[in-house]
């Protein structure tokens, strides 16, 4: 696994992304509800979340995919990270 440093287009700062696709863990606290997302859905740290606007069948898809948000059209909410929760494989989240 290599880490490389890229420019996010979603965000305005600078950060270590990891080549290999990666999942969190993560509450969403205005839900009372947890999801696995892929983790380049995550900003500020965690502390928020982009979600698509889709059915839930869509969703699914997205988040096995790895589909990269959409600043235009997805939504971003509030969300916390649980220790530890970066996993390599979403069949194991």
């Amino acid at each position: 696994m290599t880490l490389v440093k890229t420019h996010s287009k979603i965000s305005d700062y600078w950060y270590l992304k990891m080549e290999q696709k990666t999942w969190s863990v993560i509450k969403f606290p205005d839900e009372d509800s947890v999801s696995a997302v892929p983790t380049s859905w995550l900003q500020d740290g965690g502390n928020h979340c982009f979600w698509p606007p889709y059915n839930q069948q869509q969703v699914r898809l997205a988040i096995e995919r790895h589909d990269i948000p959409d600043e235009k059209t997805w939504h971003l909410y509030p969300s916390t990270g649980f220790r530890n929760n970066i996993y390599g494989n979403i069949i194991v989240v």
